[in-house]
């Protein structure tokens, strides 16, 4: 079953522009031999990740250290015709009412689901942008973007990039979805092509002790932003 079977007929007019546009991106991706599947199983996710030649699960997306599942998170499964993995890209929501992505990273509560005993000692997080202390209510965080090699170069990031937003703005509603990405992810202008509207640099210093730290920089849209990502042609 593909992904546009997947997802539950809308009724409203705005809900149905949305699921048609999940629908011809999906017949874009499969006439360039990537088939997707909607997935809320994070252990399988987590099991498919290890065999790619990809960094690590991030904590987020981690069902062993983190409380995520099908009420709060989903992921992407392409694979190519012969039943190989191509594709990975997850998004969870967070419920940021009354705080900020700010204090849910600085308190490590968005890798971990008890701090206390799953973060590393010394293990910290800062966020300098001053997005992240602005971003809240209901929001979603978008990671884990991983397409083979062989489907690089071909403008396919930013095409499955604008599918998952096209299924979180139909799932969540979301007032925000944020990102963290490399710097040169965005000094190149590739988050631009994936459809984020707004960048900036030292969104999320994390670090571990036994890995080092990452200097991210967060991009991000807000409702409107992710709106016009998703309809405009």
């Amino acid at each position: 079953m593909r992904l546009p079977d997947q997802i539950v007929a809308r009724t409203s007019d705005r809900e149905t522009r949305i699921k048609h546009i999940i629908d011809r991106i999906d017949a874009d991706l499969f006439a360039n031999g990537i088939q997707i599947t909607l997935e809320t199983d994070f252990q399988s996710m987590k099991a498919i990740s290890n065999g790619l030649e990809k960094l690590p699960l991030t904590p987020n997306f981690d069902p062993d250290v983190s409380r995520i599942g099908p009420e709060n998170g989903l992921w992407m499964h392409g694979r190519d015709f012969s039943g190989r993995t191509v594709l990975t890209q997850g998004a969870r929501y967070y419920d940021l009412k009354d705080r900020t992505a700010a204090l849910l990273h600085e308190s490590l509560q968005a890798f971990y689901a008890d701090p206390a005993s799953q973060a590393e000692q010394g293990e910290t997080c800062r966020c300098e942008a001053p997005a992240m202390h602005t971003i809240s209510g209901r929001v979603c965080y978008h990671g884990e973007l991983w397409l083979a090699p062989p489907f690089r170069g071909r403008g396919l990031s930013a095409t499955v990039s604008k599918l998952l937003m096209a299924t979180v703005l139909l799932r969540w509603q979301p007032d925000y979805l944020f990102a963290v990405v490399q710097p040169g992810v965005c000094l190149r202008g590739v988050a631009a092509g994936y459809g984020y509207r707004n960048m900036q640099p030292h969104g999320m210093i994390w670090t571990v002790p036994s890995k080092g730290t990452l200097d991210e920089w967060v991009v991000w849209n807000n409702a409107a932003e992710l709106e016009g990502a998703v309809t405009r042609p």
